[in-house]
């Protein structure tokens, strides 16, 4: 056998071996991402309702997450090289950190998957692209993370914060509606960081009804124009929730009524996607 035809035959197992390396390293990602959406969804099945824009944040626990940091740790061992793959892994990570609350651990975790310049988040197809998305919102300043601390149950209204408020909601909003328009309905990534700037648009009209009712204690306040401003305050914030859910959110769980969201997606997270939503229309018809 002719050194060339020793050495094209090496060359193709090596192809083989490589590619069936890709297939492993891919499924392996895909399984993680899998089992993370299940056990957050897990949880979010336990909330029947929002609202209001503290009951929207999630809350969870680092225990309830046994399965993917696992899968996790799992991964690093056996693909240490896979640099794009572990860049997916730590934005992972730092969801996981946002939403068990160790908000220190979720900005270190996206800093470290922020600084892998060489590591690309779009090597692998589908859902997984989703990562840079989440990636980019986290890393954004003001941004995700800075969203759920502000959404942590207890948070009070503070002189300055409807600044805050804004330009966090503004932040998240413009990664969720760029290229809204080639977005499939029902995208699992965009819907996720639109939700939290539809929360962070809560926030922000909460902090300015509550300065509008505030003039009520003044001497003889003008109770028809202060109603007046809250009713074009819930008006107006209503439509930019509307108009920050509508594109995510699929014909079906457009048109659903309030009593049956709760019905159109085995998993929960949709129905408070709906339910976001659904707040939003509301408060666009709003005549109190």
């Amino acid at each position: 056998m002719s050194i060339h035809v020793r050495t094209s035959r090496a060359i193709v197992l090596l192809t083989m071996v490589a590619l069936a390396m890709a297939g492993c390293v891919s499924s392996s990602l895909q399984a993680i991402h899998d089992n993370y959406r299940s056990e957050f969804q897990s949880q979010l099945g336990r909330v029947s309702a929002i609202t209001k824009a503290e009951q929207g944040a999630a809350s969870l626990k680092a225990e309830q997450f046994p399965v993917t940091l696992a899968a996790i740790a799992k991964f690093r061992q056996d693909y240490p090289n896979q640099d794009d793959a572990n860049k997916h892994i730590t934005v992972l990570e730092a969801m996981i950190y946002l939403q068990t609350q160790r908000y220190g651990h979720a900005r270190l975790a996206a800093s470290v998957a922020g600084g892998m310049q060489g590591a690309s988040l779009n090597t692998y197809g589908g859902g997984l692209t989703r990562d840079e998305l989440f990636l980019q919102a986290l890393l954004v300043n003001p941004g995700m993370i800075d969203a759920w601390e502000i959404l942590l149950p207890g948070d009070t209204l503070q002189d300055g914060d409807e600044e805050l408020y804004r330009q966090t909601a503004d932040s998240l909003a413009k990664i969720a509606m760029a290229d809204a328009d080639n977005v499939p309905a029902g995208d699992g990534g965009r819907a996720y960081i639109a939700a939290t700037a539809a929360l962070m648009r809560m926030k922000e009209m909460d902090y300015r009804i509550v300065l509008e009712k505030s003039k009520l204690k003044k001497p003889n306040p003008d109770k028809d124009a202060i109603n007046k401003e809250v009713i074009r305050l819930k008006q107006e914030y209503g439509k930019k929730i509307e108009e920050l859910m509508k594109p995510h959110l699929t014909p079906i769980e457009l048109g659903a009524a309030d009593n049956d969201a709760q019905e159109l997606s085995e998993w929960a997270i949709r129905y408070r996607y709906v339910r976001i939503y659904k707040i939003g229309q509301h408060l666009r018809m709003a005549t109190e």
